[in-house]
């Protein structure tokens, strides 16, 4: 199935409603099982995905890649969108997970392979290996090197 990220952001207003399931967890978090995706208005286009498990907390930052990842067209699995029972593309909220150095910000990358998959109906998720993984990377630079060494400069 393929799934059109830029058509299907989700607006900033519904923070409370923003609570769903990730009953596999993510790689290397299986346990973590309840998620919640907060807008924090001046930190936009990146989001907080909190994540609560048997030892706490953990919180991520994840971007929805439309508008920001131009040309991102992910395909999923029929699988993987059986088991998140989607049927039509609509019901997709797409989440990648950014990497942030904390020295160095501006280089910050993005996982375009591995994204989590939201199911907005059922508000079940999972993080996924798209179909189409050849084309992109886990490492996604988000901001362009050249930028990044002018604005460090």
């Amino acid at each position: 199935m393929k799934v059109m990220p830029e058509l299907y952001i989700s607006p900033p207003d519904t923070i409370g409603a923003n609570a769903f399931a990730l009953p596999q967890g993510l790689i290397g978090f299986a346990d973590y099982s309840r998620a919640e995706l907060l807008y924090i208005p001046d930190q936009l286009p990146y989001l907080w995905l909190k994540l609560a498990g048997p030892a706490g907390v953990v919180n991520f930052v994840v971007i929805e890649p439309g508008g920001i990842i131009p040309g991102y067209e992910l395909e999923i699995f029929d699988n993987d969108a059986a088991s998140l029972d989607i049927t039509d593309p609509s019901e997709t909220m797409v989440l990648n997970i950014v990497t942030v150095q904390r020295q160095t910000p501006l280089h910050a990358t993005v996982n375009l392979v591995g994204p989590i998959i939201v199911n907005r109906r059922t508000r079940i998720g999972r993080q996924v290996v798209i179909a189409n993984y050849c084309r992109y990377c886990a490492r996604h630079v988000l901001v362009h090197p050249e930028i990044a060494a002018s604005a460090s400069a």
